[in-house]
């Protein structure tokens, strides 16, 4: 067992269903990265494209998105440490984290400018890695991305008190349950079901993984009220592609909309009665959108 902090729960080293228990859409592999393990996929062959999580979730999130692009691209994703299959250590969160997780990543396999997608704040990881590594980045897909919106200090420390330690380990399922509906969706569907009910089965059958799960989430949080490129855009002159959720309460439409005016080969596609995940609330427009920017944008196959 665990030892218990404060408040926190007395946590097993193994319980019915862990983080390693969720299913995934393809063979999962793995890279070292500061000692670490990694979890990552690599399935086709062709012009990569990377995809980046957001906050609690992981590379099977975009499990929807995958299908609609095999026979396109080659399709990689990983799991950031702390998350899904990744290893879950002491946190240690900066930019440069993340930039340098990205570029081993690249090398690691070999991957010959990236198309980068991301989703919330996986999209500012994206931006990070791009920023430092203009040239050798096809485009960028943002989906309700981070990184473009200035919290006001009423919302952060409203974000601080839902994700801190202490909330993720102890708030009750049902009001768990509630939050996810209430704060990140709009239109619910079997895909928004089934991502919403593995959230809640881990957390139900919470080890000691999740204390620096939830220290992760915690930590990221500084990282996103603290980066933002508003007053010093970084300049890109690679296509990038803005996905958003009109009602999005966590990553305000306002962000994408500030994306957009900053660069020169953008567009802005707004999903309406959608709120933080496109990819599961209007899962077919979504994906018609993201392959038609593709076609037009990047070296894919045509099916």
């Amino acid at each position: 067992m665990s030892p218990s902090a404060n408040n926190l729960p007395q946590l097993p080293e193994r319980s019915a269903f862990t983080f390693a228990d969720v299913p995934y859409p393809y063979p999962v592999d793995y890279f070292p990265y500061r000692e670490h393990q990694v979890a990552y996929i690599d399935q086709e062959a062709g012009t990569p494209m990377v995809f980046i999580h957001g906050q609690g979730a992981d590379l099977a999130s975009f499990g929807p998105v995958y299908p609609a692009l095999e026979g396109h691209v080659r399709i990689v994703a990983l799991d950031l440490p702390g998350f899904g299959k990744s290893d879950k250590p002491e946190p240690d969160i900066s930019a440069e984290f993340y930039r340098h997780l990205v570029t081993t990543l690249v090398d690691e396999l070999g991957l010959v400018r990236p198309w980068l997608v991301g989703h919330s704040f996986g999209g500012l990881i994206a931006l990070i890695y791009a920023e430092a590594h203009p040239n050798e980045v096809a485009g960028l897909t943002l989906i309700n991305a981070a990184g473009f919106y200035d919290y006001p200090l009423p919302a952060q420390i409203a974000f601080q008190q839902v994700f801190s330690v202490d909330a993720i380990l102890n708030t009750p399922m049902a009001v768990a349950r509630d939050n996810y509906y209430r704060s990140t969706i709009r239109q619910v569907t079997p895909l928004v079901e089934t991502f919403i009910e593995t959230r809640m089965k881990l957390l139900e059958n919470k080890t000691s993984e999740h204390l620096n799960y939830a220290r992760t989430l915690t930590a990221n949080l500084e990282l996103l009220f603290s980066k933002h490129y508003l007053q010093d855009p970084p300049r890109f002159e690679f296509p990038i592609h803005l996905i958003h959720g009109r009602q999005d309460q966590l990553v305000p439409l306002a962000g994408a909309i500030n994306a957009e005016s900053l660069f020169p080969r953008t567009r802005l596609d707004i999903l309406e009665d959608c709120g933080h995940f496109p990819f599961l609330e209007h899962s077919e427009q979504f994906n018609t959108l993201l392959l038609e920017f593709l076609l037009e944008h990047m070296r894919v196959t045509a099916a």
